[in-house]
């Protein structure tokens, strides 16, 4: 019986891994190129439908939703594996109530990593270590609330 939960983990991370491979061909050859024929390494891209493209993004939103709780005002994430940050920030911003807004251009940096009861300022610096943001601030009776995340481009140099 543990050798098949094991099996059935390692479907599911390689079958995540595959589809933030792909979801990120995909970002790359729409973001970057400007049309999916236009780079001859990503052709591979073109051949997959738009339809497909959303049904593999939502796959990759449904698996970051699974791995990702909030209770308590804590933060738990269940090792997650190459997930777009985009998708993994979206998820961060629907459980915990607060918006997430992007400044920066598309960033398709993938995010691995996995924390247990983590505060909410704590969290946002394990998932967007390396890049640059703003943290917004609500006061209420309980003390202060993180209300608003602003990515910011990152710094050239």
């Amino acid at each position: 019986m543990k050798q098949l939960i094991l099996l059935i983990k390692k479907y599911l991370f390689l079958t995540c891994l595959l589809k933030g491979i792909i979801l990120v061909l995909i970002m790359l050859s729409t973001t970057v190129h400007g049309s999916d024929q236009s780079f001859s390494g990503i052709n591979l891209v073109s051949k997959i439908s738009s339809q497909k493209r959303a049904q593999i993004a939502q796959k990759c939103v449904d698996q970051a939703s699974k791995m990702m709780v909030f209770q308590k005002g804590k933060l738990t994430v269940k090792k997650i594996r190459y997930i777009p940050l985009k998708i993994v920030m979206e998820e961060f911003g629907r459980i915990t109530g607060v918006t997430v807004l992007w400044e920066a251009p598309e960033v398709k940096k993938l995010v691995s990593l996995g924390f247990t009861d983590h505060s909410l300022d704590k969290a946002v610096r394990n998932i967007l270590h390396g890049e640059s943001y703003l943290l917004f601030y609500t006061s209420t009776q309980e003390g202060e609330k993180l209300t608003k995340i602003l990515i910011l481009p990152r710094a050239k140099g």
